[in-house]
């Protein structure tokens, strides 16, 4: 019970987090059910992904669960956005950036892209919470 809770609410925190600083993940008509699948989902793969890399003999820790965890991650989003009609993807859109004196221009990032971008930092912010969280 106490595993539940603990990645129920840093699921909560990265989603939030991905959300203020990225902005990529829109709810077109916002309903607590929307939001609730959403969660859940995602709340399920990382609830998951651990032991399936476990079974699967590739370790939990290291830079190929980031990769897989991510590569699970934008599956899960991408499928969200094919089943949820209100859900949907927003390009990202990097800020100009003044470094040394030249301007690097903004960009926007298409879709898919977006998706991945998005993914990994959903996955970076909960591994790095679920490291601090455990126990040693």
């Amino acid at each position: 019970m106490k595993k539940l809770l603990k990645v129920a609410t840093f699921t909560l925190i990265s989603l939030n987090y991905s959300q203020l600083v990225l902005n990529s993940l829109k709810l077109d008509n916002p309903t607590p059910k929307s939001f609730g699948i959403v969660l859940v989902s995602l709340f399920v793969l990382n609830l998951l992904v651990d032991p399936v890399l476990i079974i699967t003999t590739i370790s939990a820790k290291g830079l190929k669960a980031l990769v897989l965890h991510t590569i699970l991650t934008a599956g899960v989003i991408y499928a969200l956005t094919a089943f949820l009609a209100s859900f949907s993807v927003n390009s990202i859109r990097t800020q100009d950036l003044l470094i040394f004196k030249d301007m690097l221009p903004s960009v926007s990032l298409p879709g898919l892209l977006s998706i991945g971008i998005t993914a990994l930092f959903l996955c970076v912010i909960f591994r790095f919470l679920s490291w601090l969280g455990a126990k040693k």
